[in-house]
């Protein structure tokens, strides 16, 4: 009951749907009743010049229908902070919703997708047919600190899917990795302007992978979830903020549609679920 609370307060509250609780209710009664009797994908209109498809057996395609913008702080940074060259790249893509932002705005230039997982890879794909997107590149594995394989945990719900841990390798699945640093020497990318990663706990491999970009400011702008599951790969969050800091990047906090940058680690805590941006000192 707690967690039926949680979600509802979540959706009727989310800024797309502040002010509008009839057709809010509405829109939710409708996908349950489709999910449970027709069980038809629907099409989502989530920007002027992008769509995106909806199964009723995907529960991030859910909170797209519900909510047009699940991720809404990071979502609207993406659309009012790229330009038409510029280079995005997206840890964790599950179907494509981020990346779908960035390509309605990257026009010249390029999106490179990370996502292991095959059934949200096939929704991603088709969601770049559906809006003829040229400008996506899929790596069907996970950006890690090692180039070779990692073992991916397998959900319920496949936007939580994650790399297990070394103690849990039973229990994953083998999928391919690389390192960001070894994919943007490959791909001869000269500059990043915004990294998104959300990987459910294991965000300092990914930026391990790509510290030597990193180091030689090829990544201006990094979008980052921070998950309390963090720990079970040895880190923190406030660990990952002081590694960011000393890597020279600045840390921003958002809030509703503006950021705050924060000077003090510590207004970030460890058991904490919350997005932050990193931007580069100049």
């Amino acid at each position: 009951m707690k967690q039926l609370i949680k979600s509802l307060k979540l959706i009727f509250l989310h800024p797309m749907n502040k002010n509008k609780p009839v057709r809010t209710l509405l829109r939710l009664i409708w996908w349950k009743i489709n999910q449970v009797v027709f069980r038809l994908p629907v099409i989502c209109q989530i920007t002027p010049n992008r769509k995106c498809i909806c199964y009723p057996d995907s529960s991030y395609g859910g909170l797209i229908v519900y909510l047009g913008m699940p991720e809404y702080e990071g979502n609207t940074y993406i659309l009012n902070n790229l330009k038409p060259n510029d280079t995005f790249i997206d840890v964790g893509a599950c179907i494509g919703d981020y990346s779908l932002f960035a390509s309605s705005i990257i026009t010249k230039g390029h999106i490179y997708a990370f996502e292991p997982y095959k059934k949200s890879i096939e929704m991603f794909e088709e969601n770049i047919r559906l809006n003829n997107i040229k400008n996506i590149s899929i790596f069907n594995g996970v950006a890690s600190d090692k180039n070779g394989y990692e073992y991916l945990s397998i959900e319920k719900e496949s936007e939580v899917n994650h790399i297990v841990h070394a103690k849990n390798i039973h229990n994953g699945v083998k999928v391919s990795s690389i390192t960001l640093d070894r994919y943007i020497t490959e791909n001869n990318i000269k500059r990043v302007e915004i990294l998104k990663i959300d990987v459910e706990g294991s965000e300092m491999k990914v930026l391990q992978g790509a510290k030597e970009s990193i180091r030689a400011k090829k990544i201006k702008k990094i979008l980052i979830e921070l998950n309390k599951n963090n720990r079970f790969f040895g880190t923190s969050n406030q660990k990952i903020i002081t590694w960011l800091r000393k890597h020279q990047y600045n840390i921003y906090l958002f809030e509703e549609d503006k950021v705050r940058k924060i000077t003090n680690f510590k207004e970030v805590e460890n058991d904490q679920i919350v997005n932050v941006l990193a931007i580069k000192k100049d």
